[in-house]
């Protein structure tokens, strides 16, 4: 059973082979479908379309650098052009899902059971459950489809907030561990040692950056983690744009969460954020 959208786009070019890399979300498999397990050679001839992703050397499986072409589909805000191929980005829409949905309205494809749910779920949580939304008649009347194509919230959500030990003890820590400047910005640096003892897979650790939000008094919280090559800072605010701080890193996203790169965390660069955060701030 093969991920949901790969199915999709599979019906739109029946003459191409369509597969879906990276670890996705195993607690969805067995509803959305499961990953493919592709080869380099693979990879290395095949186009490769980004979804939710304005930086490559950013994307889990560090093999897409190697496609022999690249499509992008994203809503982030740009601060480079991407130059590896055609891209379309929409800086105001809510949502990747929003924009593939339209794609596949646009193409007159189907929507069965299995795609409205990846879709809505994709709206669902880069929207952060609906709270970073600004048309919301039009993300309504785009979830309203999707429910009418068979997708089931209730039973979406439910399985969403399903957590595990490991999880509730990295909860834990995090709540016990974080750090708060002088200025109320609060953050937790990790390290690799860390999630590795805690069981923690890199790539799912940012998904814990909001147990430190919407704190009284604290419109700034960050998060430090190791992934794969580099240090990776995500960003988020309930108040400042913090997107244009983290484009003077190399970074992007959006106004209110965003991230950024750097090959690999020291005291430096940590001060630095933390400067300019608390610069802007005052402004």
């Amino acid at each position: 059973k093969s991920d949901a959208i790969s199915l999709n786009f599979s019906k739109a070019f029946p003459n191409k082979k369509v597969f879906a890399v990276g670890s996705g979300v195993p607690k969805y498999f067995d509803l959305l479908g499961y990953m493919d397990n592709v080869s380099d050679e693979t990879i290395k001839n095949s186009l490769a379309v980004i979804l939710d992703g304005n930086d490559i050397d950013r994307m889990e499986d560090a093999r897409v650098a190697t496609a022999s072409s690249f499509i992008k589909i994203d809503h982030h805000i740009i601060n480079s052009k991407f130059t590896r191929g055609p891209s379309v980005a929409i800086e105001n829409a809510t949502s990747t899902c929003e924009l593939v949905y339209k794609f596949i309205c646009e193409a007159k494809l189907p929507i069965d059971k299995t795609i409205a749910s990846a879709l809505f779920l994709g709206l669902l949580t880069d929207t952060g459950r609906f709270t970073y939304v600004e048309d919301f008649v039009e993300i309504f009347n785009i979830a309203s489809d999707l429910c009418k194509n068979g997708a089931d919230p209730k039973a979406l959500i439910r399985r969403l907030n399903i957590t595990n030990i490991n999880d509730m003890a990295f909860k834990g820590y995090i709540l016990s561990h974080y750090c708060v400047t002088k200025s109320g910005i609060i953050y937790i640096i990790l390290d690799k040692k860390t999630l590795d003892k805690m069981h923690i897979p890199y790539s799912k650790a940012s998904g814990f950056i909001n147990l430190l939000s919407n704190k009284e008094g604290h419109p700034i919280w960050f998060m430090g983690i190791p992934m794969n090559d580099v240090y990776h800072y995500e960003v988020r605010s309930n108040k400042y744009n913090i997107q244009k701080v983290c484009a003077k890193f190399g970074g992007g996203g959006h106004e209110q969460a965003a991230g950024f790169s750097v090959d690999k965390f020291n005291k430096n660069n940590l001060n630095e954020l933390i400067d300019n955060l608390e610069l802007l701030i005052k402004e």
